[in-house]
């Protein structure tokens, strides 16, 4: 009986091996690959046929990507070019108002679609790129400085924006990718909010981490939507809907940005009270 059951727990070692580190492989680390055992028997055959499976799969995820990037590349100049002939015939004085109107609400749309392309094109480029410019700046600073140029909207919106930083939050990051991290989680703030609501920012030091908390009064996510909502193009079926105006790839960045940093990101919400962004950055490289 010992003898038997220990035969065939050797002989499908090497599977049950094959096996751990395939389902490790996922499509963030699809350029790894099983090692041979050098035995040249059915084993091996079998992980090389993977491996070539792995292959095929990166190479398709990379053709996807750079097909991605490339058509928003192109897609922005003649965006761009429909935008200002618009906004040229708009300054007609003598145009008819129901002529303005239709263009007034091209105008929108144009807009609309040149978020959405710019969204794509800078997703693309962290998932074809993810070389970080690491630099030495106040975390804190930063945040402060795009409160600053949010004020317009806030006061528009009557929020009120507190924040809770220490005087010195330093950190070893990219400092572009972080701004862009933060102008997405503002915005996401701002845009699902309440008229005459409130957003908190606090931030703190904990060992060799940093942990950033963004709360807002809102609406709120329902829970089946929490592990959805950094998804692409996902939206919930209240707080996200296609009416304010998002591309529905904001989170999306976001994530990807925290996760390029080695950090990580969660949520919580309390509807109809608050929805915290909860991050957890390293303070270094």
């Amino acid at each position: 009986i010992v003898v038997s059951y220990r035969v065939p727990g050797r002989i499908l070692k090497p599977v049950r091996e094959i096996n751990r580190l395939a389902s490790a492989i996922n499509e963030q680390t699809l350029e790894q690959r099983i090692p041979l055992t050098g035995n040249r028997d059915e084993i091996d055959e079998l992980t090389t046929t993977l491996n070539e499976m792995f292959d095929r799969l990166h190479y398709s995820f990379l053709q996807q990507k750079a097909f991605l990037a490339n058509a928003s590349h192109e897609l922005k100049t003649p965006l761009t070019l429909l935008r200002l002939s618009t906004e040229e015939i708009l300054q007609d004085p003598q145009l008819p108002v129901p002529v303005q109107e239709k263009l007034l609400g091209q105008e929108r749309a144009l807009a609309r679609i040149n978020q959405l392309v710019k969204s794509l094109l800078d997703l693309s480029r962290l998932e074809l790129a993810e070389v970080l410019e690491r630099q030495h700046f106040c975390l804190g600073a930063l945040i402060l400085s795009l409160v600053e140029e949010f004020q317009g909207l806030l006061q528009e919106q009557s929020i009120v924006f507190t924040t809770d930083l220490p005087a010195s939050l330093p950190i070893t990051a990219d400092l572009e990718k972080l701004r862009r991290m933060l102008i997405n989680l503002i915005d996401n703030a701002i845009r699902y909010n309440n008229s005459g609501g409130e957003i908190r920012c606090t931030a703190m030091r904990d060992g060799s981490a940093i942990i950033l908390r963004l709360a807002n009064t809102g609406p709120g996510i329902p829970v089946e939507d929490r592990e959805r909502v950094f998804e692409q193009f996902f939206r919930c079926e209240q707080s996200r809907a296609t009416s304010h105006g998002g591309s529905g790839l904001g989170l999306t960045i976001v994530k990807r940005i925290v996760a390029l940093h080695g950090g990580t990101i969660s949520l919580t919400s309390e509807p109809p009270n608050w929805t915290v962004f909860t991050l957890h950055l390293p303070a270094e490289a």
